[in-house]
C-alpha cells in the first residue's frame, strides 16, 4: 500500500512538471487506453454471462456478480450488462465505443428504452389474449361453427 501512495506521489508531482501541451497529450492518451479497456472488460462481461460463471460463485444473477464480486455500483453494473448484451447482438458496438463514437451511457440507454418497448408489448399481447378469450366465452356456441 505504500508503495501505491509512493507511485501516486511521484505520480502528482511529475504532472506539475508537464507543460500544458504534455498534460493535454497524456490525459487524450488515458482517455484512449480507458476506452480500450472499458471495450476489453465489456468482452470478458459477455463471456461471464455466456458461461454463467456468477452461478458457481453463489451469485444469483450477473448484476449481483458484477456488484458483490467486482465491486461495481449497481448504476455502472447495469449499464455494462446492457451494453455486454447488446453487443452480443450488435458485435460492432464494441469497436464504437473503444473508437469514442458512442458512449456506454448512450448504449445503455437504448437498451433501457428497448427493454421497455418489449415489456409494454409483452403486456399489451397479453391483454389483447385476454380479450380475444373474452370475446369467445360470449360467443354462442352456434355461432362459433361459422
Amino acid at each position: 500500500m505504500t508503495q501505491d501512495f509512493d507511485l501516486s506521489q511521484r505520480v502528482r508531482m511529475n504532472l506539475f512538471e508537464l507543460k500544458n501541451e504534455e498534460l493535454h497529450n497524456q490525459l487524450l492518451k488515458r482517455a484512449a487506453e480507458e476506452r480500450r479497456l472499458t471495450h476489453q472488460i465489456l468482452q470478458l462481461i459477455v463471456e461471464v454471462d455466456q458461461r454463467k460463471l456468477y452461478l458457481p460463485m453463489a451469485q444469483a444473477s450477473l448484476f449481483d456478480y458484477l456488484v458483490k464480486l467486482i465491486g461495481y455500483t449497481p448504476a455502472s453494473a447495469q449499464r455494462r450488462i446492457d451494453v455486454a448484451r447488446m453487443m452480443q447482438q450488435v458485435p460492432e458496438l464494441g469497436s464504437k465505443i473503444e473508437n469514442g463514437s458512442l458512449k456506454l451511457t448512450q448504449v445503455s440507454q437504448v437498451q433501457q428504452v428497448l427493454r421497455m418497448v418489449r415489456k409494454r408489448m409483452t403486456f399489451n399481447y397479453c391483454r389483447m389474449r385476454k380479450r380475444i378469450s373474452l370475446q369467445n366465452l360470449r360467443i354462442k356456441p352456434e355461432q362459433r361453427a361459422n
